[in-house]
């Protein structure tokens, strides 16, 4: 029968303990409040006048202390959530406590904050700095708690005890095992049934796996079976970055894809990654988008980020509506102008377009994705517009153009059409109302054939006009 491990007194004694001690630092970090925005940007921003030798370089060393203390309860908060991400895992069996994963990240975040002052490049955002090294820390933290080092005496004297002499002592099944005893070795060996036992346990276990990372993507497994070394073609665990040539990917891509494989299969739930997500570089690659201009439509509801475990940072994007999106602006390019675009075209401002889209010459239009660049306009409607603006132009004067012909001043031009000398003409093409071209033309030509009667040439252009 199964026994279950119990909690003795002193362990529990040890957990009041370790609690207590987590609340007395979190008073201890409670007078230094946490840095905003601007109060990070900032501090880097002094931090690299200081680097450039534009401030002394005590003033580098505050701003460091400044970074660290206003960090550490990004160091809590990144500790508590994968201390609890091990504690479900393992349903509290594992080897840190909370306090360790906290010395941890705050050693690392003092690292981090003292690379910045020394090193050339200075990091654009400290806080997603540090977080990043903080979270690669912790888990080497947590592969590490488990291992026991010994001391160079400690090692010698185990070896002189004999406890290690059977890793040197090489041994042949065919030779006898002692003096006294002339039977060989292979007699002493478990029965041939015990191994066929044995290894068909074995032969279980490496079917449970096999039908474990079946459950994976192809990527998925493939990392994972490459970092165990379950890949049968070289049986080897591989480092991170040996992965990743493999791959394709960064060593830290691949250490998140590790991860979140183990967690799937931990907590037996399906694991789509790969197959069904973009990342955030992908999505916006697939969209044609910036960095900048992807985070405004994930702002704005436009793109949706789903996280895909409780220690997912970056968060992904599901392919379908990713794809989706970018089959829409493809339709939206191939079908619509832009607000820029439309007034090249037209040969008007921006401003004549914003004028005539509220008077209703043309339409504008908002569609997902595109909001930011003052609507959208039909390129068949634009056409339209273009088509019928080079149709006027070839058949009307505007007013200040006919008053040239006509050599006289705008101002005069309403008295002419008062007087029935000339007749104004609205036409889609044109933004105002037009003259047309062969009466300006024929009215021009007599003013320059009378101008010395003005009264015998307005008689002949009322005539022309009435005729």
């Amino acid at each position: 029968m199964m026994q279950h491990a119990t909690y003795t007194e002193d362990d529990a004694l040890a957990a009041v303990d370790c609690q207590d001690s987590y609340h007395q630092y979190l008073a201890s970090i409670s007078p230094f409040p946490p840095l905003t925005d601007e109060q990070d940007a900032a501090l880097l921003h002094r931090l690299a006048q200081v680097k450039r030798g534009e401030a002394p370089w005590h003033e580098g060393e505050a701003i460091v202390q400044r970074l660290i203390e206003g960090s550490f309860r990004l160091v809590v908060f990144l500790a508590y959530r994968y201390y609890r991400y091990l504690d479900a895992l393992y349903s509290g069996y594992h080897a840190s406590t909370l306090l360790d994963f906290i010395q941890a990240g705050n050693m690392v975040l003092v690292e981090s904050a003292q690379r910045c002052l020394l090193k050339e490049r200075t990091p654009e955002d400290f806080g997603a700095y540090a977080a990043a090294c903080i979270r690669y820390r912790l888990m080497e933290h947590h592969r590490n708690a488990g291992l026991m080092s010994l001391s160079q005496d400690d090692y010698q004297d185990a070896l002189q005890s004999g406890r290690l002499s059977y890793l040197y002592t090489p041994l042949s099944v065919d030779a006898p095992t002692h003096v006294d005893d002339d039977r060989p070795l292979a007699d002493h060996l478990a029965l041939p049934e015990e191994d066929g036992q044995e290894s068909a346990r074995a032969q279980r276990r490496r079917g449970k796996v096999k039908a474990l990372l079946a459950t994976l993507p192809e990527r998925e497994r493939r990392i994972v079976r490459l970092r165990y070394g379950l890949d049968p073609d070289d049986q080897r665990e591989h480092t991170y970055e040996e992965i990743g040539r493999r791959a394709g990917a960064c060593a830290q891509t691949c250490r998140n894809i590790e991860q979140k494989s183990l967690q799937a299969l931990s907590e037996g739930t399906t694991l789509r990654t790969s197959t069904d997500y973009y990342s955030a570089s992908e999505a916006s690659s697939v969209l044609g988008l910036s960095n900048t201009a992807f985070a405004e439509r994930i702002q704005k509801g436009i793109v949706t980020r789903h996280y895909l475990s409780s220690t997912d940072q970056m968060g992904v994007y599901l392919k379908t509506d990713i794809d989706a999106l970018a089959e829409e602006c493809r339709h939206i390019t191939q079908d619509y102008y832009t607000r820029d675009e439309s007034a090249a075209l037209l040969g008007v401002s921006i401003e004549a377009i914003n004028k005539w889209a509220r008077q209703g010459k043309i339409t504008r239009r908002q569609l997902p994705g595109r909001d930011n660049y003052g609507g959208l306009y039909a390129k068949a409607e634009v056409d339209g517009l273009v088509k019928a603006r080079e149709e006027a132009a070839q058949r009307f004067y505007t007013c200040e153009e006919a008053a040239h012909r006509l050599g006289i001043s705008m101002g005069s031009m309403p008295r002419f059409v008062r007087e029935g000398l000339l007749k104004r003409y609205a036409h889609p093409g044109l933004s105002r109302e037009g003259y047309a071209k062969d009466e300006v033309d024929r009215l021009a030509h007599l003013r320059k054939q009378f101008s010395y009667d003005y009264t015998q040439w307005k008689e002949l252009a009322l005539q022309q006009a009435c005729a």
